[in-house]
C-alpha cells in the first residue's frame, strides 16, 4: 500500500514539476556589435506582451528612445528628463513563464 502511495506520490510531483517549468525562457541577444566608446549609462526599452503564447504589437527602436530612460549599474547622476543620444548597443529579450511573458527591445546608451 505504502509503495503504491510513493509511487502515485513522485507520479505527481514530476507531472506538477514538469508543467511549472514547462514553457519557461529568459533569452537577451545583442544584434549589432556594441560600440565600446558609448558609457552604458542609460537605458530604454520597448515591449509588447505575450499572453497564452499569443502577441500582438510592434516593437521598435525609436519607440524605446522615445520612451522613459532607466540608470544602468552604478551611474550617480541625474537622470530625469535625460534621452539616450548615443546607442552602445540594442537588446532583444525575451521572458516568459507558463502562459505570459513579453519581448522587449533595449537600447543602452549615453
Amino acid at each position: 500500500m505504502t509503495e503504491r502511495i510513493s509511487k502515485g506520490f513522485l507520479a505527481s510531483t514530476l507531472i506538477a514539476l514538469s508543467l511549472t517549468i514547462a514553457g519557461c525562457i529568459n533569452i537577451t541577444t545583442r544584434l549589432p556589435p556594441e560600440d565600446i566608446s558609448v558609457k552604458a549609462v542609460v537605458e530604454a526599452q520597448d515591449c509588447a506582451p505575450i499572453i497564452f503564447s499569443l502577441a500582438y504589437g510592434t516593437i521598435s527602436v525609436e519607440n524605446a528612445l522615445a520612451g522613459e530612460v532607466t540608470k544602468v549599474g552604478d551611474y550617480s547622476a541625474s537622470i530625469e528628463g535625460k534621452k539616450i543620444t548615443r546607442i552602445r548597443r540594442v537588446e532583444l529579450h525575451d521572458w516568459q513563464f507558463l502562459f505570459f511573458g513579453e519581448r522587449c527591445i533595449r537600447v543602452i546608451g549615453e
